[in-house]
């Protein structure tokens, strides 16, 4: 779904593909680190950590899509064509802004899932504890 998004995206911008890019290269660490903590989930909580650092990186790039609004605006009051491209790149940052907000909800879904992987875990070895007291 994020990459079909993705591909969305690049088909609309046709203008700043440096920020696209940007961001796409922040969504793909996202996923990245999502297959790390389906992966690595058994073992231990703090995998869940750094799915939440991806998150703050994910903030980072929102932020850089605002500012990237901010110098539009500076630039809006020279032309009526000058309008439009501004309004066009102010599209963009929203579009990026959205891409930001879907990755970080992908890592805050692997978040979620890690948690639910350790709870069904904790189930387990709680099954475990279980079986080894009654075969005493």
């Amino acid at each position: 779904m994020v990459i079909e998004e993705v591909s969305v995206v690049i088909k609309v911008v046709g203008m700043a593909i440096e920020e696209v890019s940007v961001v796409i290269e922040v969504v793909g660490m996202a996923i990245e680190e999502v297959g790390v903590v389906i992966e690595v989930v058994g073992m231990s909580i703090e995998e869940v950590d750094v799915v939440m650092e991806v998150v703050g990186v994910v903030s980072e790039v929102v932020g850089m899509a605002i500012e990237e609004v901010v110098v539009v605006m500076e630039v809006v009051g020279m032309a009526i064509e000058e309008v439009g491209v501004a309004s066009a790149a102010a599209g963009v940052a929203n579009v990026a802004a959205g891409v930001a907000n879907a990755a970080a909800g992908v890592a805050n879904a692997a978040a979620g899932a890690a948690n639910a992987a350790a709870g069904v875990a904790n189930a387990a070895a709680g099954v475990a504890n279980a079986a080894g007291k009654r075969n005493q």
